[in-house]
């Protein structure tokens, strides 16, 4: 049997081809990515959290202790996204008007609402109890909240990495995620009133709340 020819210039054509090859394969679409880390997902929540209590416990009030826990959610979550996921199917059926003002009171809507909720605090604690990975871009971390006199609540917290960096899209409490929850509940507003009976309900709620 004859040898391939070997040489200086024949191994280097080799390890050409297979470097290109290399490229290629990592070039190539639908090859799927390593899910987002379980280590750093949960180090995100602790941060979270942390920087949250930190803010509940300061000598902050009023209006200065509003602007710095809305300034945290707007950072550690994509409320655009967020918004997209609650309305569902009926993003196809709105006009790119109706979708502008519905992000923009969306956010409105949300931010009041948690800042109304987080300053409530009134001394729980929490325990990340696990995290994991579940698709190519999404992770899962479990907590739990203190609760005097009851179990702990169990919020399972959903974020999604984008360029190496996570966000919030959802929260799981007790089994119940309030993206499906808020969606159920403007889906009924907009098959009883149309997407500008939302618009208006979103508008009042807002408006109320200041």
């Amino acid at each position: 049997m004859t040898c391939p020819p070997s040489g200086p210039g024949l191994h280097r054509r080799g390890l050409l081809k297979t470097t290109a090859a290399l490229a290629l394969l990592l070039a190539l679409p639908g090859v799927a990515r390593a899910a987002p880390s379980a280590d750093q997902a949960a180090s995100f929540i602790r941060s979270l959290a942390d920087d949250l209590l930190k803010l509940l416990t300061s000598n902050l009030s009023g209006a200065e202790l509003r602007k710095e826990i809305s300034g945290l959610i707007v950072r550690a979550t994509n409320v655009d996204l967020i918004g997209r996921l609650v309305l569902g199917r009926y993003v196809r059926t709105a006009t790119p008007q109706q979708l502008q003002e519905y992000q923009q009171l969306f956010a409105d809507y949300v931010l009041r609402s948690t800042v109304d909720r987080l300053q409530q605090y009134d001394g729980n604690t929490y325990e990340v109890t696990g995290a994991r990975g579940v698709t190519d871009t999404d992770a899962l971390v479990d907590t739990a909240i203190t609760r005097t006199g009851s179990a702990p609540l169990r919020v399972v917290w959903r974020l999604r990495e984008t360029e190496g960096r996570f966000a919030v899209i959802d929260v799981v409490v007790e089994g119940i995620s309030l993206v499906v929850t808020q969606r159920d509940e403007f889906a009924s507003v907009i098959q009883r009133n149309g997407f500008d009976g939302l618009l208006a309900q979103l508008r009042s709620q807002t408006t109320s709340a200041g």
